[in-house]
């Protein structure tokens, strides 16, 4: 199984997918996109600073897209509630307002994934009303 790793970047507000690079700038204590301009010393704690590393699942739903943590989903099975995939004690889940479930095989292609509580956070509230 291979790991399939995203990056969120809150001073540039995108996803780095390029994780080779992405880590290779970590390990070796270097600034990249965004945070020049904020003029940080190094050592740099990406940590600290709200970036974020982001696991695939391995499993994909509607229209062939992979599951990833931080995902929003529109729920094909359960009246169409919005949950978020989540990465809790070793396993995906697909948390929703009043439940969890695992996200397993049988799941593949029934969510519908609208967006990431990164860059549209305001679907969940959506979900709330």
């Amino acid at each position: 199984m291979n790991i399939k790793l995203k990056l969120w970047n809150p001073h540039a507000k995108k996803f780095h997918y390029d994780v080779e690079n992405v880590y290779d700038c970590l390990k070796a204590q270097k600034v990249f996109e965004g945070v020049e301009s904020r003029g940080f010393t190094l050592p740099y704690n990406y940590v600290e600073e709200g970036f974020e590393w982001l696991l695939f699942a391995g499993l994909k739903g509607k229209n062939n897209v992979e599951y990833c943590e931080g995902d929003i989903v529109k729920d094909g099975t359960l009246n169409e509630q919005i949950g978020v995939v989540k990465f809790k004690d070793g396993c995906f889940i697909l948390e929703f307002q009043d439940c969890s479930y695992y996200l397993l095989k049988h799941y593949e292609n029934v969510g519908e994934i609208i967006g990431n509580i990164y860059e549209s956070p305001e679907l969940l509230t959506k979900n709330e009303e």
